[in-house]
């Protein structure tokens, strides 16, 4: 597994930052996460952070149980339901008939994308082309 050979782990977000801690791996956030405040990995605070980070030899990993409340959350998606099953975010059954977040959904979505597009232009990590490009490929989808 690829995991098993790195020493640290840079996500922008990704769950995987989450599997690294509790593969007891350094784990480095470069981005925003739900995770972010939960002690699961150190998180940059900008550019020359990252690199401090990221040069530091004696780094040691989160402890791996810092991860597993986020991991459970994100499986159970938190507290059980009597009458609701979550399939993802926006979708689930509702005493077994399909139902889907609708407008509701879609505009949540739709900003969710504009304000992660918008911070990685301020991180400088997207120049005006390529988020114009990722705007115009979210509304077309």
């Amino acid at each position: 597994m690829l995991l098993d050979k790195c020493d640290k782990i840079v996500v922008f977000g990704s769950t995987i930052g989450v599997e690294a801690t509790f593969a007891n791996k350094v784990s480095i956030l470069a981005g925003k996460a739900l995770y972010e405040d939960l002690d699961i990995c150190y998180v940059a605070s900008d550019r020359s952070d990252l690199k401090n980070l990221i040069l530091n030899r004696d780094l040691k990993p989160k402890p791996a149980k810092n991860s597993i409340p986020y991991a459970h959350w994100s499986i159970t998606f938190g507290q059980n339901f009597k009458y609701y099953d979550a399939i993802n975010l926006s979708k689930g059954k509702f005493k077994g008939v399909l139902i889907q977040g609708g407008k509701f959904a879609m505009y949540l979505n739709a900003a969710e994308t504009l304000l992660r597009t918008f911070i990685q232009v301020l991180q400088g990590r997207l120049d005006k082309k390529q988020m114009i490009q990722r705007l115009r490929n979210k509304l077309s989808s």
